[in-house]
């Protein structure tokens, strides 16, 4: 979700919350004869500001876009390790908050000068101090 501030038909300046989701990933295997599995699970939200470069085709527009963004990722991770004989579990949780860049590309339709469809990528570079992020959407757009 996102407001902006259209400076001209150029420049403007946007205010973004977003919510890049959970992901989880498990993992299984064998060292030593002894048996591990493991869950993990992250998941990021925040605010942050874009600063967007447009250029205007008639009704369509070609923007892009860089920023700076607060994102607080919560962590959880869950491992089991087993020798056949003896099983040892243990859990634990993580929260980081961090500031990080950001940049995009996209383009609208105006089907009207209120509103327009939007497509638009970003990326979110080194989430959690060790992963990018990629977003796709599409959206619309109200004017006023």
């Amino acid at each position: 979700m996102a407001v902006g501030l259209q400076a001209n038909q150029y420049v403007a300046l946007e205010m973004q919350y977003i919510d890049l989701g959970e992901g989880k990933d498990k993992v299984y295997g064998t060292v030593d004869g002894s048996d591990f599995s493991g869950k993990v699970a992250l998941d990021t939200k925040g605010f942050g500001a874009n600063l967007v470069g447009t250029l205007p085709l008639d009704d369509f527009k070609l923007f892009g876009k860089v920023g700076y963004h607060r994102l607080e990722t919560k962590g959880t991770a869950k491992v089991t390790v087993t020798d056949g004989v003896n099983t040892v579990s243990g859990k634990g949780k993580a929260k980081t908050n961090e500031w990080v860049p950001s940049f995009g590309v996209g383009a609208s339709y105006a089907f009207t000068p209120a509103i327009e469809v939007v497509a638009e990528y970003e990326r979110y570079k080194k989430v959690a101090d060790s992963y990018d992020v990629d977003l796709a959407s599409v959206g619309l757009r109200y004017n006023f």
